[in-house]
């Protein structure tokens, strides 16, 4: 996973409700004090997704309320 990937999975982690794609660019934008296309963010929002959608992990990313959130997976609860 790459760097970008690292920091949007870590918000959405720290997030207490779902957290949409723009909010997450403006946050790395203003981190950065660099524009980051939203592009690069539903990417590593992609490969995030598909990381925790192996069995090895009991909770996963979902998109739920316009934003993203981790959930535990059916057969954990």
């Amino acid at each position: 996973m790459d760097f970008l990937s690292n920091h949007v999975e870590a918000l959405i982690f720290c997030t207490p409700q779902p957290i949409k794609n723009v909010e997450i660019q403006q946050c790395l934008s203003e981190m950065f004090d660099a524009t980051i296309p939203i592009e690069d963010i539903d990417s590593a929002i992609g490969s995030i997704a598909q990381k925790f959608s192996a069995d090895e992990f009991s909770f996963e990313l979902l998109k739920t309320s316009g934003g993203y959130q981790f959930f535990t997976k059916p057969a954990y609860q």
